[in-house]
């Protein structure tokens, strides 16, 4: 079985773009820093070419599955997600995207399921500054479940699959409070 990777001439473009990212981050690491707190902002260059290195990742590898999701075709977009997991198992975006969809198909249980895998993952997508934040249909989630099925799971106590759904919104309820892993 062959493997083959198509690329088009964005492909190409995106790939340079990485390369003199990556080549100036290198240069800029290996130059000893005359200025007080060179340390410091290699760190912070660091941080931000990984920001923006993962951002190329996401918008390169999930631009099928966005645009679908602008075209209303849910399922598609699903179908797409499980095809991206298998070249990316348990990629935290592929995760957030299968949550969004679920919410917007009304499977809100496999949503938070979802959501908390990538949250658990990337705490990311709950911090509102950041620029792959989705705090906002997280939190939405989180407090329409909690009240759905807390009650739920009181009225149904051996209902295993319910408590997870549960413990899932807790988790996600404190990550939006500010708590940690």
């Amino acid at each position: 079985m062959e493997l083959t990777l198509k690329t088009d001439g964005f492909d190409k473009i995106l790939s340079a773009v990485l390369l003199v990212l990556l080549v100036v981050a290198v240069a800029m690491l290996l130059a000893d820093s005359p200025v007080p707190g060179g340390a410091s902002n290699s760190k912070v260059l660091e941080r931000t070419l990984k920001t923006q290195a993962r951002l190329l990742f996401i918008q390169n590898t999930y631009q099928p599955v966005e645009l679908l999701l602008k075209e209303n075709r849910s399922q598609e977009a699903l179908l797409k997600l499980e095809e991206l997991a298998v070249r990316f198992p348990g990629e935290a975006h592929g995760l957030l995207l299968k949550a969004s969809v679920l919410a917007k198909l009304g499977a809100d249980a496999q949503a938070a399921s979802s959501y908390a895998a990538a949250v658990r993952q990337n705490g990311e997508y709950v911090d509102q500054k950041n620029p792959l934040s989705r705090r906002d249909e997280i939190s939405k989630l989180t407090e329409n479940g909690l009240v759905k099925y807390v009650p739920l799971s009181k009225s149904q106590p051996g209902d295993v699959a319910l408590k997870q759904v549960v413990r899932d919104l807790y988790y996600l309820k404190s990550r939006l409070a500010g708590g940690c892993e």
